[in-house]
């Protein structure tokens, strides 16, 4: 059975499930998560019977794919769905076919995942906006070569000042549209649809921001493992506004949370900011409530940007420019918003601004191993977080799917550790 395939049988049986037997304790718009990503993998099958042209980016650029006629290959996001189980063989292949292992799993798995027989359907092309994650783009890279397609590469430079580069930006963007046009037959740019979609991930910002809200509330009414449940750009998938109803939805369920002073933790000790990943699989969310842990706050590249922290724009805004921006010059503002692709100032600026605003107390950097960008971040922030805030760091580098037994019980200890002398010197 291919990924596709597996995929499909999984999320039907776990829509089923939930409602046969929904689970009081997470939140009822799950479902409408769950049936957004069954209609995704289907239309990929489909894609892939009737040879419809697909293409592979980053998330924040699947909106520009969708303008121009591709379906979407969301090789990052499919790797993330492998799951701990089968996620130690597509390592095992990454090795096998000849690439460095000490990288983090995510970005570089999804390579065996696309070359395996029976794997995800070839792109047609590829589009790579350099000043992302820089893995991630290697990958992207690699896939262009070894499967002989054209690429683009996008540079976003690499300065705080980002909002005098939108021009620069947006015009490599018109550039990209030709590239693809003509390199790609039966591709051609809609943009009528990018300004459809464009409003309809103008209303998703619009949510989210509303979300961060509900969740900075103490106690926080948010469980640590849907705060981590980040949020996807609605024009990954075919149906964009089914995104936008489960947002909707999550901001209800947390609306009426906070309304009834509902908390996950019978009792918040302490609230932990998270940073860059996480491990999937892993019970560290069950010791953080048995702690009376939440977590307000997840740092990384783009949520800043996704919850206006610190004063950063979604879609939609005209306060940051000063004026209506056109639809390509939305999808450069959505590049430039990424502090992966920028300097650990930025970065750190962020998770200060976010850490005050959402009252922690104390904060993990869960750093893969092989980020080039974060390991260099966070002795840095752990500085910053002790001198301006009076906070302390836990810094743990490990793998979000690759782990072992061993992993799994020195991260809970860790963690425990860290939990119990942070609750200590808050008493104090």
């Amino acid at each position: 059975m291919g990924y596709l395939e597996d995929q499909v049988e999984k999320l039907e049986k776990r829509i089923q499930k939930i409602k046969a037997n929904p689970d009081p304790t997470k939140p009822r718009s799950n479902i409408l998560w769950y049936e957004a990503e069954l209609e995704q993998r289907k239309a990929q099958m489909a894609g892939q019977q009737e040879g419809r042209p697909f293409a592979l980016s980053s998330n924040s650029m699947h909106i520009i794919l969708r303008a121009l006629g591709f379906e979407i290959l969301d090789m990052i996001r499919a790797a993330d769905r492998i799951g701990p189980e089968k996620a130690p063989y597509y390592f095992d292949q990454v090795k096998r076919l000849g690439f460095p292992d000490f990288f983090c799993d995510r970005t570089i798995m999804c390579l065996p995942l696309l070359l395996e027989e029976g794997g995800f359907p070839r792109p047609k092309l590829v589009l790579a906006p350099q000043g992302e994650c820089e893995l991630s783009n290697f990958s992207s890279n690699t896939v262009a070569h070894l499967l002989d397609i054209p690429i683009f590469n996008i540079n976003v430079p690499f300065e705080d000042d980002y909002k005098r580069h939108l021009g620069y930006v947006a015009s490599q963007l018109e550039e990209f549209i030709a590239f693809a046009e003509e390199k790609v037959p039966g591709i051609k740019y809609d943009e009528d649809r990018l300004r459809g979609l464009v409003e309809v991930e103008s209303e998703w910002y619009a949510l989210n921001r509303q979300i961060y809200e509900l969740t900075k509330r103490v106690p926080c009414p948010a469980h640590p493992q849907d705060v981590f449940r980040l949020p996807t750009f609605p024009s990954t998938f075919p149906n964009p506004g089914k995104i936008v109803e489960y947002v909707r939805g999550l901001r209800d369920e947390l609306s009426a949370k906070v309304e009834r002073g509902y908390s996950p933790v019978k009792e918040e000790r302490l609230r932990l900011m998270w940073t860059t990943t996480g491990p999937y699989g892993s019970k560290i969310w069950d010791l953080l409530l048995e702690r009376g842990v939440t977590v307000p706050y997840v740092q990384v590249g783009l949520t800043a940007k996704w919850y206006g922290v610190g004063g950063y724009a979604g879609m939609g805004d005209t306060t940051e420019y000063g004026r209506k921006l056109s639809p390509i010059e939305e999808v450069a503002r959505s590049l430039l918003g990424n502090s992966f692709g920028s300097t650990a100032k930025r970065w750190i600026d962020q998770a200060l601004v976010a850490c005050r605003e959402c009252k922690i107390d104390a904060i993990v950097n869960f750093d893969q191993e092989g980020c080039i960008p974060t390991i260099g971040f966070s002795r840095l922030l752990k500085d910053a977080a002790e001198r301006e805030l009076g906070i302390p760091t836990l810094t743990i580098v490990g793998r979000q799917q690759v782990h072992t037994k061993e992993d799994e019980e020195q991260l809970l200890q860790q963690v425990d550790e860290f939990v119990t002398g942070c609750s200590k010197r808050k008493g104090d």
